[in-house]
């Protein structure tokens, strides 16, 4: 700050000369006039002093502010072009570190630092002394290992002892009554143990063999007798099944189918038409149509054989046949049915060779309101069965 006047010092903090006036009396600098000079460093003092009475502390952060500002060409409603300014304003905020933080992270981060360490030496000296108490298990057991077989040689060498005594003691007794038969004798004895061994060992060997095989051989006698049960079971099974079919057969209500070639045209044609009728109720059905229309009385028309034609010139009705439908012959065929007290009315209309749903509308017809699943009383299939030339016997 350089050198100021109390005049240009108030125009420069935007404030009055005599409150500056005032301001410096109460910072412990001499009075002044408007034109006195102020220096520098009582500038700093000033600034010191109206610091500390407003209680301002040092900011921590420091914001930059930039500004720039450049043209662009935009081009209006009109169709013209027209330059515009564009001002792009930024700032930059940064915080100061504060050193009592700094300080406590660095503290925080020093122990830390030594707890890890610390970690590592107690998990490094648990290792080593694990891996010490395991070579010394390891020695030890070495060790007992050691004496065991050192023992064990020791009891040999004993037992080998007391064998060599005993069979020189015999020795010596033999030889008091006829040395020389004791020697011809032991001779041979010892051939024969030194031979008897590898005997001993081969007829191991066969044993072993005869066993193995004896073991197959039985194995293979119990899978071929498995192998008999199953297939007599299963015959037993499928004979069950052949007497449980023929029971069920003959107690079953029979449905067969006769032709009978006996019967006249007529009654063949007078099915025939039934059919036609009954094909005819299907479409109509499907369709979904009310029969009440001209087109549904033409098509009813057509359907019959009939079509009565309006001549034009005479105005006169004429009948015509609007099919020319040749009638092959045909045999009657008629179902054997056996009722019981009730049926399922799937059943009858499979028995009847005819769909189900035919059974069920002729049973609506007739009052009867129930399903394919449903069961009926023995007095039902009779009133309908003259439709079907179905004989029932009874």
């Amino acid at each position: 700050m350089a050198d100021k006047t109390v005049k240009q010092l108030a125009a420069a903090s935007k404030t009055t000369t005599d409150n500056l006036k005032q301001q410096l009396v109460s910072a412990g600098l001499s009075a002044r006039g408007d034109n006195d000079i102020v220096t520098d460093q009582e500038q700093e003092q000033l600034v010191a002093f109206l610091q500390q009475s407003h209680g301002q502390k040092n900011k921590s952060r420091i914001s930059l502010k930039s500004k720039t500002t450049t043209t662009a060409k935009v081009t209006g409603t009109s169709g013209r072009a027209k330059n515009v300014n564009v001002e792009v304003r930024k700032k930059m905020v940064f915080d100061k570190p504060d050193p009592q933080k700094i300080a406590e992270e660095l503290a925080a981060r020093e122990q830390a630092a030594k707890a890890a360490a610390e970690k590592a030496r107690i998990a490094a000296e648990k290792a080593a002394a694990e891996k010490a108490a395991k070579e010394q298990a390891q020695r030890e057991a070495e060790a007992r290992q050691q004496a065991t077989l050192a023992a064990m040689r020791a009891n040999t060498g004993a037992s080998n002892g007391q064998k060599s005594a005993i069979e020189s003691a015999s020795v010596v007794v033999k030889k008091g009554s006829a040395a020389t038969d004791a020697v011809v004798v032991k001779k041979p004895a010892k051939k024969t143990s030194t031979t008897s061994k590898p005997a001993a060992k081969k007829e191991t060997d066969a044993q072993r063999r005869a066993r193995e095989a004896e073991e197959q051989r039985l194995r293979d006698i119990e899978q071929e007798n498995r192998r008999k049960a199953a297939e007599e079971a299963q015959q037993r099974t499928l004979e069950q099944m052949r007497q449980m079919a023929s029971k069920y057969a003959d107690n079953d209500v029979a449905a067969t189918t006769v032709v009978r070639k006996d019967e006249p045209l007529a009654e063949g044609l007078v099915g025939a038409a039934l059919e036609d009728s009954f094909e005819q109720e299907r479409r109509e059905i499907k369709r979904g149509s009310s029969g009440n229309t001209n087109r549904n009385r033409r098509r009813r028309r057509d359907d019959d054989g009939e079509n009565e034609v309006r001549s034009r010139s005479r105005g006169l009705k004429s009948s015509q046949a609007n099919r020319h439908k040749f009638e092959k012959p045909v045999d009657r065929i008629v179902h054997d049915v056996e009722i019981g007290e009730s049926i399922i009315v799937s059943d009858l209309a499979q028995k009847m060779a005819i769909k189900a749903r035919e059974v069920v509308k002729t049973l609506m017809k007739m009052g009867e309101l129930v399903r394919e699943n449903e069961t009926i009383d023995q007095r039902l299939p009779p009133c309908w069965s003259r439709r079907w030339d179905i004989i029932r016997s009874w």
